[in-house]
């Protein structure tokens, strides 16, 4: 009854409940995940960059692989960033993970103990939240009105430490942890300023915090290009880029937590890592990471040769102009049959387009009728909330189904708002 509640816990209950609803007919517009055709699509790249590979594999690819990961990949995989970001991403900083949900939980279990504390906006990525009670660490959420912030975390900040007794050394030499998503938000869509990624990195430098950032989405931005014919534009700097080696104050503060998950497909189980120095350390020479060696070392190998093939850049160009077509027909939907009071930012990049209703509608209640009368679903706000805030909001994937079902289901879910909102003046 997870999928009825509104509060699923994990995603692969998502996925499993999903599976349940294909059955029936459901369409789910809360599955963070590409397309069936994307997938198909990516097994004919994946069969490509195997052969090329493989052809001239002198046996290394399947070695434990030295702990930084796969050298070849950190090589094109850094040349391929520095192109997309239009900034400087060296293959020193890099090291290969398991995805970023495994990189998420690598840098807390690694750098941090129980009872260490994790700051997070409100709302976050949901299954974030389940990874640090895992690790029963201490959440401390930041409300957050339209986007991330800084004010109140350094609030926080200097109210938490005042109580602390903690001592850096090499193998915890952070404080504290602040989670983030700021670029093309989940669950919100927005991007960090400028201004506020200058704030977040004097603040974790001054303050000993550890900031690892879910940087899943920055590849897949849909701001028009500056001519016709062009790629669209990079996505705004990411603060990993803000954390200047060059500055007399530098520490090593922040960590890119990238995946291919978004961009290719989840079922590689492979993402990367942009860290400094000393936590590049503490995960390359932990025990787990010395006993097996290098992370997915075969799957990395691989996806070497995918993106010199040029074969990663094409999908990432054809999923632009996918998902901005989705984007574009469901903020249209949104735009011309949400009630008035109903509001919504279009986001510029990634997967999510976050809506809010009134107060008075109960967005779980609201959930359980459109999956009845209509068999939609949807993410509902409260999941994204350590506290259940949120109680009339929702997200909504852009990528999952293709788009004439997304504007069928996007159409009745708000056929049943302005039912909801109608019924709910009444009882005023």
């Amino acid at each position: 009854m997870d999928q009825l509640s509104g509060l699923p816990k994990t995603q692969y209950e998502e996925l499993k409940s999903l599976a349940n609803d294909w059955a029936s007919g459901v369409v789910s517009l809360q599955i963070g995940a590409p397309s069936v055709a994307d997938m198909k699509r990516c097994a004919r790249e994946f069969q490509e960059g195997t052969q090329h590979r493989l052809q001239s594999e002198d046996g290394n690819l399947f070695q434990y692989g030295v702990t930084q990961g796969d050298g070849k990949f950190r090589e094109q995989m850094s040349k391929f960033l520095t192109e997309k970001y239009d900034d400087e991403v060296s293959c020193e900083d890099m090291m290969v993970t398991c995805g970023a949900s495994h990189g998420l939980y690598m840098a807390s279990t690694l750098l941090f103990n129980r009872g260490d504390i994790v700051f997070v906006e409100d709302p976050t990525y949901f299954i974030a939240l389940d990874v640090f009670k895992d690790m029963g660490m201490t959440i401390v959420s930041i409300p957050s009105k339209d986007s991330f912030d800084v004010d109140e975390l350094e609030k926080l900040l200097c109210k938490h430490q005042q109580t602390s007794k903690f001592e850096p050394s090499d193998k915890h030499p952070y404080w504290a942890m602040l989670f983030l998503v700021p670029t093309f938000n989940n669950p919100r869509g927005y991007c960090l300023s400028e201004e506020k990624c200058k704030k977040v990195i004097q603040l974790a430098r001054k303050y000993d915090l550890f900031v690892i950032c879910d940087d899943v989405y920055n590849l897949l931005t849909y701001i028009p290009a500056d001519k016709p014919g062009n790629p669209p534009r990079p996505a705004p700097k990411r603060l990993f880029a803000y954390d200047k080696k060059t500055d007399p104050d530098y520490k090593g503060n922040v960590v890119s937590n990238g995946s291919f998950s978004k961009i290719l497909g989840p079922g590689l189980r492979c993402g990367w890592m942009e860290a400094p120095v000393r936590t590049l350390n503490v995960l390359r020479f932990s025990a787990v990471t010395r006993s097996g060696g290098g992370w997915n070392n075969y799957t990395s190998g691989i996806l070497a040769s995918v993106i010199e093939l040029g074969l990663l850049s094409e999908h990432i160009l054809d999923l632009q102009t996918k998902y901005k077509r989705h984007l574009d027909a469901m903020c249209e939907v949104l735009t011309n049959e949400m009630p008035p009071e109903v509001k919504f930012t279009k986001p510029q990049g990634g997967y999510f387009i976050w809506v809010e209703l009134p107060e008075r509608i109960n967005i779980i209640e609201l959930r359980e009728y459109c999956l009845k009368e209509y068999k939609v679903t949807f993410a509902p706000g409260p999941s994204f909330s350590i506290d259940r805030n949120f109680k009339n909001c929702m997200r909504l994937a852009i990528t999952y189904n293709e788009v004439d079902d997304l504007v069928c289901a996007l159409k009745n879910v708000c056929t049943a708002t302005q039912k909801f909102c109608k019924e709910s003046t009444q009882k005023m």
